[in-house]
């Protein structure tokens, strides 16, 4: 949630104060959450909600400040004292009834959420799917069908993600050649549900084996 960008407002209609409530989250991990409201389509109805807030971890803040501050210089800004505040925590405002979820649910689901949207946006870094080379609509729906029918195809699809995070790695490490120790396998495991079993604790074994774990 943008803090500057959202208007929050208490049960009287006053604003919510919510710099200040969230200076009272102190540890890493807790959480809290206010009722709030925001405006309405009209200006005279309000949305009621919930403010939920977790107080992120001493490691992750010094990361978001960090990030923050590489920002501001990129772009020759002066953060502001709040901002550095507000990147502490996670806050989220949500229209979930408390009765079927606590803050604790609203705010692991979208961590589960966020997870989510990182895996797809490291996969589109690695496919190149961030944007279309081709500038008429029938050409880019061509070349994104070609990139999509692969997903089909499960040894198509592994070729192209090993090759294309092979070279994403390559250039970030300076270094050049094969990065996997072999090509890719696959078998079809056909059968009964035992059958299914002993593959499936044959590969968790392998980090046994191996002395990994």
């Amino acid at each position: 949630m943008y803090s500057q960008t959202v208007l929050l407002f208490d049960k009287q209609g006053k604003g919510f104060p919510l710099l200040k409530s969230v200076r009272g989250v102190k540890t890493a991990g807790a959480i809290k959450w206010w009722p709030a409201y925001i405006p309405g389509e009209d200006k005279s109805s309000r949305i009621q909600g919930r403010i939920c807030v977790i107080r992120k971890t001493q490691e992750a803040i010094r990361a978001a400040h960090k990030r923050l501050k590489r920002i501001a210089s990129k772009k020759q800004q002066t953060l502001k004292k709040e901002t550095l505040v507000y990147a502490k925590y996670v806050i989220l405002f949500t229209t979930f009834p408390e009765d079927e979820f606590s803050a604790f649910d609203v705010l692991e689901w979208y961590r589960i959420r966020w997870q989510i949207e990182l895996v797809f946006k490291r996969f589109k870094q690695i496919a190149q799917l961030g944007h279309l080379p081709e500038d008429d609509d029938e050409s880019a729906k061509a070349w994104l069908y070609g990139y999509t029918h692969r997903m089909y195809d499960l040894s198509e699809y592994m070729k192209m993600v090993m090759q294309r995070f092979t070279q994403s790695y390559n250039r970030r490490h300076g270094r050049r050649g094969p990065l996997w120790e072999d090509r890719f396998k696959s078998i079809l495991v056909e059968g009964t549900a035992d059958a299914l079993s002993t593959m499936a604790a044959y590969i968790d074994l392998n980090a046994v084996r191996a002395g990994l774990v």
